[in-house]
């Protein structure tokens, strides 16, 4: 009773993912980052339409470029239309700065959308009772520790009060 009482009274984990395209600064709703992005983590800084905080995990794309017959992973930071401005972290002292403004400036603009928020607060409820079922699992499984003690430790006392 325990832990469905703690679940039921916690907050689940809400949470939103959002990839923007190379030099995008409209984003996607994604499930998950893909594995190249640079990506960034908004531990509760948005809220829903209902007030409720949501994690939010910024992903950049990166661009790929063949150097040396090996494929690498750049963040352009500017563009004309024709040509991609990239820093080369490991070959410019300016590059982190560079990279580290253009990911500022792309957090910095970003805004929650409203939709996505009541979409959210709709998953609410799912995600409460997946917490309540992840509680009353770890319940269960301490009765079944503690039946399994319980039932042990028994044998053993019976073995050494039995003894003749």
């Amino acid at each position: 009773m325990g832990g469905v009482f703690l679940a039921y009274t916690s907050e689940p984990w809400l949470t939103a993912t959002y990839r923007f395209p190379i030099l995008s600064k409209t984003p996607i709703k994604v499930d998950k980052c893909n594995e190249n992005d640079a990506n960034e983590y908004e531990s509760y800084k948005y809220k829903t339409p209902k007030g409720r905080y949501v994690s939010v995990t910024l992903c950049l794309e990166k661009m790929p470029i063949e150097r040396d017959g090996s494929v690498k992973y750049v963040l352009p930071y500017k563009s004309d239309g024709k040509v991609f401005w990239y820093v080369d972290v490991y070959l410019s002292k300016y590059g982190s700065d560079l990279s580290s403004q253009y990911l500022k400036s792309v957090i910095d603009s970003f805004k929650f959308p409203e939709k996505d928020g009541a979409e959210i607060d709709n998953s609410y409820w799912r995600g409460k009772l997946d917490k309540v079922w992840e509680y009353v699992q770890g319940t269960a499984l301490c009765l079944l520790i503690w039946a399994i003690f319980y039932v042990v430790v028994r044998f053993i006392w019976r073995g050494f009060t039995n003894r003749d």
